[in-house]
Parts: C-alpha cells; structure tokens; sequence
C-alpha cells in the first residue's frame, strides 16, 4: 500500500495503491488522513483508481477518517472506485 498526497488549490488529493486490508499498512493510511485534518486540510479527495482489495477493515478506516473531517466542517469524497472497491 502506498499513499501520496498532493495538493490542488484547499483540496488534498490522496492517491491510494493497492489493497486496504487492515493491519499495519492500513493504519498508517489512515494515520496520513488523520494528520491532514489535524492540519487543518477540510477538503479531502481520496483517488481509489489504484485500490485492487478492500474489506471490512479499510472500509472502517475510511469511515474514521470521514466522520472525524465531518466533525470538523469537512468533506471527503472517494473517486476512481472500481467495480471491486464499489461493492464494498
């Protein structure tokens, strides 16, 4: 799993790739969300084009993330989901 972050105006865009399975490399996705949003960053994108795997576990760590930036008068979207990702 790798995660890269680059900005586009007040939008970070998160790009994601490989699986979100839970365990270590999951958390720290996670972990790179949360950092955002202590930051201030109120918009997020996360571009799941580069996502083959996603269960129950990356699933929850996205809504973590969502709930915590809605707290905070944020958005987050999803885009690029695939036919894998979607069924979730």
């Amino acid at each position: 799993m790798s995660v890269d972050i680059q900005y586009d105006q007040d939008v970070a865009v998160v790009s994601m790739q490989g699986k979100l399975m839970g365990g270590p490399e999951t958390r720290l996705c996670g972990q790179a969300l949360q950092n955002l949003i202590k930051k201030g960053v109120r918009k997020i994108t996360i571009d799941m084009s580069g996502v083959d795997w996603l269960n129950s576990g990356g699933m929850g760590m996205l809504m973590a993330a969502y709930n915590r930036l809605r707290k905070e008068g944020g958005t987050l979207c999803l885009s690029g989901t695939t036919p894998g990702t979607r069924r979730l």
